[in-house]
């Protein structure tokens, strides 16, 4: 029987969510940054685990009720990490590679996914 492959960690900070969520533009650097997150969001999010913060939490509430509020939704049943960089680095996150969805994409075999 072959090993479940490990699962990437991915933090996820609150621009993403926005992205992820945000209402249709004609802003095409905003555009391109939306659909980025998208198909990240649908091609990769499903192979990894997905953490957010309390810091995240708390802005993802700001801003309109209605954007809000899809925000939340989407980061249902993501793991919270403590406010503590200690418990972080305690619960075997290594240094974090800072990314945006589209480099992700670009640089996707990398990551193995």
């Amino acid at each position: 029987m072959e090993a479940e492959k490990k699962r990437l960690k991915i933090y996820c900070e609150t621009s993403f969510w926005s992205y992820l969520n945000g209402r249709p533009t004609t802003l095409t650097h905003i555009v391109a940054k939306q659909e980025a997150t998208r198909q990240w969001w649908r091609d990769i999010a499903p192979k990894c685990e997905i953490y957010i913060s309390p810091f995240v939490d708390d802005e993802a509430e700001d801003g309109n009720p209605e954007r809000a509020a899809l925000r939340i939704k989407s980061m249902e049943g993501r793991v919270s990490l403590p406010k503590t960089a200690a418990v972080i680095i305690k619960a075997d996150f290594n240094c974090p590679v800072i990314i945006t969805p589209s480099e992700f994409l670009e640089r996707r075999e990398e990551f193995d996914l």
